[in-house]
Parts: C-alpha cells; structure tokens; sequence
C-alpha cells in the first residue's frame, strides 16, 4: 500500500463535525465525531510488541497523526485503548477483541466458507455432534445442540482476529477489517454477513475494477464523500 499524507486530517474532520448537517451523517451519532488523541511512537511500540505484528504503515501513521480511532467510515474507527491487561481494540459493542490470533496468517482456510467452518467443528467434537440424538424433542438433543452452537459461535469468535482487525461496523452486523499479515497485508476486508467469517475484499464503490484498497484509501474516500456530503446546502 501507498505511503499516506495524514497532514491535516485530525482538523479537518473535526471541522466536519462542527458544521450544520453533521449530525445527519451516516454513523454520526455513533462516533459523535469525537478522535481520540494520537498514540506516541513510545505507545505504538507497546502495541506492535504486544501482538507481535508491524502495523500496515497507512494505519500506522494514521494512530500517529490523526487519532487512535473515533470519527470515521459508518459508525466510526474502533478504537485503541491501553488497559490494565495491555493495549484493546474495542469493538461497537464496547468489548475488547480477542487479541490472541492477530498474528497467525491471513487469511485462515475458514474464512472460505461456512462448510469449511462446520467441518472443523464436527472434526473437533465427532462424539458430540446433535445429530446421534435421532429424538428432536429429547432434553439429551436439545441440550447437544445448545452446546454445538456455543462451540460454532466461539470457533468462529476466534477466526474473526486470524491475521485481521475489525476497524469499522457498518450495521446489521458486517464490519471492515484490515489484513495485518500474509501476502494481503495491508488491504481491507468486509464480511457481508456479518458473521466475521466469510472476508471478501473490500473495494470503492465506484471503482469499476473492485480493485484491492488499503486502510488511507479507506478513510480518505469517507472524508471526501462525507466533506462534500456536508458541504452541500441545505
């Protein structure tokens, strides 16, 4: 990805926010339009020696020069925080994301389909599938299938930081992420479904071409289509 000029930016969407209309945003009222402080190059290290991944540069810079997270695409930028157990991520839901995978490979073969999701699972726990329970009313297959889909929801709770970050909810549930390992290091991801599990490249989308972006093109895009968004009269 592309070396980012962040010069700027920090004021220019907090600008943004101080202009009539910019309540009506799209996510505004998630982000409030509020950045949080900029990390020192003393706390970024802190960060990349935690997870043990170099952050793709374009997000890097960006938690050096604009903020580390708050006002951004659909409902704002996850934000980075130190905590009493290291540096977090928290999420829309205010839950600090799961750190331990962030520095296996992306992407993970699962990420690929669901099937491949549910086979690892009956792969892991053959002798607990629901399915030996031939009684649908039974308590012994009720509570089979309580259990499997705790297992699934838990699998796939772990897949979702497999070499990639959740950065940005979009509603319904689908959020972008940025690839921070692998040969698509770098680039932004979307899970359509929202289940975190099945990344599709994300793109602009008026880029006709669908072409790969990187976390500047990402958040510039936003800055520009919200700009003229709020500029326009009223």
């Amino acid at each position: 990805m592309t070396t980012v000029d962040w010069s700027g930016v920090r004021d220019r969407v907090l600008d943004l926010g101080e202009r009539p209309g910019a309540a009506e945003v799209f996510g505004a009222r998630g982000h409030r339009w509020v950045l949080e402080e900029p990390l020192s190059r003393a706390q970024l290290d802190e960060v990349e020696t935690q997870t043990g991944v170099t952050l793709p540069a374009d997000y890097r810079s960006f938690l050096l020069d604009v903020g580390a997270g708050g006002a951004g695409p659909s409902y704002g930028i996850f934000v980075l925080r130190r905590t009493p157990q290291g540096w977090r991520w928290f999420d829309d839901a205010r839950t600090a994301v799961d750190h331990a995978l962030i520095g296996s490979e992306f992407p993970n073969p699962l990420h690929d389909s669901a099937e491949a999701l549910r086979a690892a699972l009956d792969a892991d726990h053959p002798d607990e599938h629901p399915g030996q329970y031939p009684d649908p009313d039974s308590e012994a297959k009720k509570n089979a299938k309580r259990a499997w889909g705790a297992r699934r929801r838990q699998l796939a709770q772990d897949l979702k930081t497999t070499g990639a970050l959740p950065l940005c909810h979009h509603g319904g549930g689908s959020r972008a992420w940025l690839a921070v390992t692998g040969a698509e290091r770098g680039t932004m991801w979307c899970d359509p479904e929202g289940s975190g599990v099945s990344l599709v490249p994300d793109h602009l989308d008026a880029d006709p071409e669908r072409s790969r972006i990187g976390f500047g093109r990402f958040y510039l895009s936003w800055l520009e289509e919200t700009t003229r968004i709020v500029s326009m009269p009223a």
